[in-house]
């Protein structure tokens, strides 16, 4: 446990960092690091945790669109490997 962050600090970092997928996910690392969850209830503050944990979902979605395999169903081929002739 971090002594210089407050569990609501700690729940904001949880959502932006991509280990937590929902609130409940972010409430069960906060006990397990020792935080107390009493401060982390009400809507806004759920929506708000909300938006950060669907705005990283989202980035992963579009990091992974642009892999090979998707390149590859599109008619384009990635470039060929030499066989170290």
């Amino acid at each position: 446990m971090d002594y210089g962050l407050t569990a609501l600090e700690r729940a904001f970092q949880l959502a932006k960092g991509g280990s937590c997928h929902s609130v409940p996910d972010i409430k069960k690392q906060l006990r397990a690091e020792g935080f107390s969850v009493a401060q982390i209830t009400g809507k806004s503050l759920y929506k708000q945790l909300n938006g950060l944990l669907q705005g990283h979902e989202r980035q992963k979605l579009n990091a992974s669109t642009c892999s090979a395999d998707t390149i590859t169903r599109r008619g384009v081929r990635p470039p060929r490997q030499s066989r170290g002739d």
